[in-house]
């Protein structure tokens, strides 16, 4: 398992595997609900829910990111392949009408959640290892890997990075 994620009701989570699926468990019970979601052609590394719990949004070792329809268990959009590199971080907007999608090739890709639109792409400077919306939804958080350490916060009203902050290793390890 390389990414897991509990719904609202904190009965069920969502898992994504190597294997290149996500499964939906129950945790009370302890049980598999329904069969395996299956699209990616590379390992599942990324997976978010929108906040009405109707949709799951999953990322992979493809570069691809996958909005999928939790009954149906059925493809909404995707594969939507727009990284060259693995995704390695998705977050749906508070609305869930936005879907924020960190990856390895050193971009953060902000997706239109009803239609697999692409909003915006944002450069970074280091490998995207995470990505937040703000509470409101109109800010974004990102994390990268370089040294030293930094965070981006963008406004997502310009759609553009306001900020950067940078931690030096040596305060991390305090």
């Amino acid at each position: 398992v390389s990414a897991v994620i509990f719904f609202k009701d904190g009965q069920r989570i969502v898992t994504a595997s190597e294997d290149k699926t996500l499964r939906i468990w129950d945790v009370e019970k302890r049980v598999l609900l329904g069969g395996s979601f299956k699209a990616h052609s590379d390992a599942v590394t990324s997976v978010a829910i929108s906040p009405d719990d109707r949709r799951i949004a999953s990322g992979g070792g493809d570069g691809a990111i996958i909005i999928w329809d939790v009954d149906s268990m059925q493809m909404v959009f995707g594969p939507l392949v727009k990284h060259t590199d693995w995704v390695s971080s998705a977050c749906f907007s508070p609305d869930g009408k936005k879907l924020a999608s960190g990856s390895d090739n050193c971009t953060v890709i902000i997706w239109d959640a009803e239609t697999g639109a692409v909003i915006s792409t944002l450069k970074d400077l280091g490998v995207v290892k995470c990505v937040a919306f703000s509470p409101d939804g109109l800010k974004l958080a990102s994390g990268s890997c370089r040294k030293p350490t930094s965070f981006r916060f963008g406004a997502l009203i310009t759609q553009s990075c306001c900020s950067t902050l940078t931690i030096d290793k040596k305060e991390v390890d305090r």
